[in-house]
This record gives C-alpha cells, structure tokens and sequence, in this order.
C-alpha cells in the first residue's frame, strides 16, 4: 500500500498544477497594450494604455503604434487602474491559441481598430482587430465591448 501511495503521489500533485494557458503577468517587464486608432484623423489618431506591474499608464503618442516605451512615465490613478485591469482578467483564450493577428481589416475604409500587444514570459504578441464586426468570433466581439467599455471610461 505505501508503495502505491509512493507512487501515485507525485502524478496528483503534478495534476494539480495550473498550465499557462491563463493570462499571467507575474514579471515587471511582461505588460498589455490596449486601445484603438485610426489613422484618417486630426490630432491624436492613437489612445493606447499599459497595463504594468500592477500600474496603468497613457500613452505620449499622436500617430503610429506604440512600442513599450512610448507610454507617459507617471502612473495614472489607482482608481483607472481598477478599471483597465478588467482587460487583464478577462483577455480572451483564443487569441493567445490562435496564429491569427489581424482580424477583419482594421482601418481599410478609415474605420479604424483595436490594438493589442501583450508581452508574457519574454514573448510579444501584437494583434489588431477591425472596429466592424468581421471575421471576428464572439469572444473576440465580447473583449472589443470590454475595450470600448473601459476607454469610455478613462
């Protein structure tokens, strides 16, 4: 009987563990980029927002897509964090199993798109999603609510 136990424990334990399938940020340096642009514009064609270390932060940018540093270096409120981090918990499983990194045709008929780049474990991932609902599943269509959600309220 020990034996057995001697055995089978190890695979119970081993089975407990989480896979990495969830969106962790655990590091300092691993961060998402959120927001929407449109680059047939006046003025600011970009708003974009990082979430980092536990932080939220604006964007210093005009036009183009961001790059990790090109965010303000003072942290927004606390109270803005809490309302961005729901983008975190909530990011969606199937963008980070899919090849997929553009979907429907962002900013073709100046419509513009929502912009994501997560950075986890070393790795960046860049995705940009059509503001009109093509070729978009309904998670991906239930993340671009969210988005819109919280940009409306920052």
């Amino acid at each position: 009987m020990k034996y057995l136990l001697l055995c089978c424990f190890p695979l119970l334990f081993l089975s407990a563990c989480d896979d990495d399938d969830q969106l962790t940020m655990n590091s300092e340096e691993d961060y998402l980029i959120f927001g929407r642009y449109g680059f047939e514009c006046l003025g600011s064609c970009i708003t974009v927002y990082k979430l980092q270390a536990g932080q939220l932060f604006a964007d210093n940018l005009e036009y183009g897509f961001p790059e990790p540093d090109d965010f303000q270096t003072t942290p927004l409120s606390a109270a803005d964090f809490q309302v961005a981090q729901v983008l975190s918990n909530e990011f969606p499983e199937e963008l980070l199993e899919t090849e997929q990194r553009i979907f429907g045709c962002p900013d073709c008929a100046d419509q513009g798109g929502f912009y994501l780049s997560l950075k986890r474990n070393g790795t960046v991932t860049t995705w940009q999603i059509d503001m009109d609902d093509v070729d978009q599943t309904a998670g991906i269509l239930n993340y671009k609510a969210r988005i819109a959600e919280v940009l409306e309220n920052l």
